[in-house]
């Protein structure tokens, strides 16, 4: 499968994916509202995160794949025995480290999260225990992930996160009017379990050999190690700002940090099936002409590949930023959700929302790096993120409140997209910035007139909210495609030359 393939694949298992985590928020709010039980739901997700990022996450979110291709085409034997003693070794550790923070709960909370009322204290820790399973389960399932990508089998990667949404919905609807905000928790590790599953049995279709094994000598396994370390660090840094967001949560109003999640889970949307899922999709041919010194077709591809984001991601990032007072208010105003919690999510929404083309733009270029097997500039960019939105966030709260995490997620976001793009061209290999912005600027300015066709549709009283809502999303659509037919911009080519293809292969 190509890249525009298995990005397809990735973007359409995103889209449906999003369905589901939209409906898991719209039970989850529903029934919880934005209230201390879900600020205390998210906070307890922190520390096992921060085991699944310290020891997993790191290595398989862009050094194990290129590292694993490059053993492979050496050595199908050592490559096997690379695989076998990451998965062992890492995942063994995960499992120890795992087992020691639910006995240290009750201290690790109450040392970190001084500011909580003991009540929200316990609440945490006794959610904290139940989703100390989940790193378990994803330590094994995105080790397993990383193999899958490298062979070229998008499917069950692209699908494992549905399974896992799924989970979570099962969990809601049938457990949380007897348990409460613990269904959630349950839901989540169910969820992780699916997602593993799935990855499991495909797993055994690529003729790999899954097997025990503690050696810590196997062919590149320290490689992997070391060139992990940067990357676990910028994934911490970028854990960072979560941790920023849940302490000063903690002294904002109740809801603030369900506020800020919802709003993050609204924006990531666009982030996931233009940003990550095309940047997923290029990764391995990347890391192919990178391992093939070939620059004119690395730089090519790179080039192409964030203009096809672009194309997608800027018109989505204008059309939110109209419309997410609707957006929030039409589907989430109802049960324990009310006009405050809205008012709240969309304080942060509305910027935040201005991030999606920057923050797409970022999981390119830092693959970018990866491919090129240099961690340090991705590590770097994570940690000026993680750094600007973190000291802002706490210089403004009190003045800002919980709008002041969407000023500082996309100025954050900014800095780390310009540290990326400079450091490529100063360190790696010079990107053609100018003659990309020219091609960039009609796409920029044929969005604006797409949000401005929006922005007057949207206040178009004959109709209900319902009716100016689905107006508004349609308006703009055909106003946007419709530019770009007129144009005749190559991104909209691509993308019917690329569906028209796929429909002959049927």
């Amino acid at each position: 499968m190509g890249a525009g393939g298995g990005a397809f694949v990735i973007a359409l298992a995103s889209v449906l994916s999003y369905l589901f985590g939209f409906v898991r928020n719209l039970m989850l709010f529903h029934y919880f509202g934005a209230s201390l039980n879900t600020d205390s739901y998210y906070t307890a997700f922190l520390i096992p995160d921060f085991i699944l990022n310290l020891f997993i996450a790191g290595a398989v979110s862009g050094v194990l794949m290129p590292v694993f291709v490059d053993t492979t085409k050496k050595s199908k034997e050592d490559s096997e025995k690379l695989m076998n003693a990451f998965i062992s070794i890492m995942n063994t550790i995960v499992i120890a480290v795992a087992i020691i923070a639910f006995f240290l709960a009750p201290f690790l909370i109450k040392s970190i999260f001084v500011q909580l009322e003991p009540a929200q204290q316990e609440l945490t820790i006794k959610l904290m225990r139940i989703l100390l399973l989940s790193p378990v389960l994803f330590g094994v399932s995105n080790s397993l992930g990383s193999i899958l990508i490298a062979k070229k089998k998008f499917l069950s990667f692209a699908l494992s996160p549905i399974l896992y949404n799924t989970g979570i919905l099962l969990g809601i609807y049938f457990l949380a009017e007897k348990y409460g905000i613990f269904a959630l928790a349950w839901g989540a590790v169910f969820g992780a379990f699916l997602h593993m599953s799935l990855r499991v049995v495909d797993f055994f279709t690529t003729n790999l050999s899954l097997r025990p094994s503690f050696d810590f000598n196997a062919p590149n396994f320290k490689k992997v190690i070391i060139l992990a370390i940067p990357k676990t660090i910028g994934l911490l840094a970028f854990q960072g700002m979560l941790w920023s967001v849940n302490w000063l949560g903690g002294l904002m109003e109740a809801g603030s940090i369900a506020a800020f999640n919802l709003a993050r889970d609204l924006q990531s949307f666009a982030v996931s099936i233009f940003g990550i899922a095309l940047a997923t999709g290029v990764f391995p041919f990347l890391a192919e002409f990178a391992a093939e010194k070939n620059d004119e077709k690395f730089i090519n591809r790179t080039e192409k590949s964030a203009r096809q984001i672009l194309f997608l991601a800027m018109p989505s990032a204008f059309g939110l930023f109209v419309l997410s007072k609707e957006l929030i208010e039409l589907f989430f105003v109802h049960g324990e959700f009310d006009q405050h919690d809205a008012f709240l999510a969309n304080s942060v929404l509305l910027l935040m929302a201005l991030a999606i083309p920057l923050e797409s733009l970022n999981h390119l270029f830092a693959r970018a790096f990866l491919a090129r097997k240099n961690t340090l500039f991705p590590m770097f960019g994570q940690i000026i993120f993680f750094l600007s939105f973190s000291v802002g966030s706490f210089l403004f709260y009190q003045e800002l409140g919980v709008a002041t995490f969407g000023i500082m997620f996309l100025g954050a976001i900014f800095l780390q997209l310009f540290f990326l793009i400079t450091s490529l061209s100063l360190h790696e290999i010079k990107f053609p910035f100018l003659r990309f912005m020219r091609k960039v600027l009609p796409i920029l300015c044929l969005s604006f007139l797409m949000m401005i066709c929006v922005y007057f549709i949207k206040n178009i009283s004959y109709f209900s909210s319902e009716i100016n809502f689905v107006l508004s999303v349609a308006g703009g659509v055909f106003v946007y495609f419709f530019g770009a037919f007129l144009l005749k911009l190559p991104e909209l080519d691509r993308v019917f030359i690329y569906l028209e293809n796929k429909f002959k292969k049927k």
